[in-house]
């Protein structure tokens, strides 16, 4: 007589491939080393469809972001600074102990010192330059903007950012702006530099 396959639940074998849960993932860039120049180069275009060509006739799936972007002139990057292990330690218990604080997080300052904008579409265009003036300009021509202090910590500055220069407050000295196309060359503030759509944003290590 045939056998019968005994009475009872059976659940179908699932691999291991297949076993899967999703979750929420984030994933972040940190920087190891700050360098004594910083460049910040903002994507400024956009694909809109699978494909694209472009053409002396025109550009087909991508378009230029031109929308404004704030960036500051002062700059604090402590927060996306990678942990060093000289912060971290073992307790008694071996459990990682951080030997610093929130409060007490390195500080690592950058201040603007040049902006280069696009004029144009995905096709051609035309760049300008913002450029900060070396000091010795300031012996023949006086800035026409005041001295400028680096924001303190807790305290929002004019330009966007949050995060403070240190204990340390000591004003900066006060920077003239060249505005640069071609051979148009004139003086401007930072006013208007920071009014700019940047491209690309150069700071240097303070």
């Amino acid at each position: 007589p045939p056998e019968h396959a005994q009475a009872g639940p059976t659940s179908p074998k699932i691999s291991k491939s297949k076993q899967v849960i999703l979750r929420r993932m984030y994933k972040r860039y940190l920087i190891a080393d700050a360098p004594p120049i910083l460049v910040v180069h903002l994507k400024r275009f956009q694909q809109t469809s699978k494909t694209y060509s472009v053409s002396f006739s025109g550009a087909s799936g991508v378009k230029k972001v031109d929308e404004y972007v704030s960036f500051p002139e002062f700059l604090d990057i402590g927060p996306y600074l990678a942990p060093r292990r000289e912060d971290y330690g073992l307790d008694e218990d071996g459990k990682v102990k951080v030997r610093h604080t929130d409060k007490e997080q390195r500080r690592c300052m950058y201040r603007l010192y040049a902006v280069v904008v696009h004029i144009g579409n995905m096709l051609g265009g035309h760049y300008i330059a913002y450029t900060a003036l070396p000091p010795s300009h300031f012996a023949t021509s006086p800035p026409s903007t005041p001295p400028v202090e680096p924001p303190t910590p807790g305290a929002a500055s004019a330009s966007g950012t949050e995060h403070g220069h240190g204990a340390k407050h000591q004003q900066s000295p006060p920077r003239q702006w060249a505005y640069i196309s071609d051979t148009v060359v004139r003086l401007t503030t930072i006013e208007e530099v920071l009014k700019a759509k940047a491209y690309i944003c150069m700071y240097e290590r303070i």
